[in-house]
């Protein structure tokens, strides 16, 4: 779930404001300019993430834990103050939701079939998304 988290993210943006004049990569921010940061390029850096386009939840696995390397590299839900308060129970409700379904059922896409998902104003599928369900 992680995994999908990182290349999906459902809080993609996060506007702030600037509390106080700052730098940073010698970049001038003067106090109370907007400014924004986005999970949704945070979490495909190459800086940060082995092969960052790719889907491989191994990545968040104990021993090479890379979500571990800062405390806000990860943040598909925004981080610090601004945390999404709804984010456990989403986490709970996907898990049971998925865990019920797959108890049940087998699911599969056309492995043809090219998903393009936009980002704003939340991430989803751009078209039709197909699944067959057995």
């Amino acid at each position: 779930m992680n995994e999908a988290l990182r290349l999906s993210p459902p809080v993609p943006f996060s506007p702030r404001v600037a509390l106080r004049d700052t730098e940073i990569d010698d970049w001038p921010i003067p106090k109370g300019i907007g400014v924004g940061s986005s999970s949704m390029i945070l979490h495909r850096h190459p800086k940060w993430w082995t092969d960052p386009d790719r889907f491989d939840p191994d990545r968040f696995a104990p021993g090479r834990a890379e979500d571990k390397q800062h405390s806000h590299l990860f943040v598909p839900f925004g981080g610090g103050a601004h945390l999404c308060i709804g984010n456990h129970l989403a986490e709970v409700i996907t898990k049971a939701v998925i865990a019920r379904l797959l108890v049940r059922h087998r699911l599969a896409a056309d492995a043809r079939d090219h998903v393009v998902i936009q980002a704003v104003p939340i991430p989803k599928p751009k078209s039709a998304l197909i699944l067959m369900i057995s």
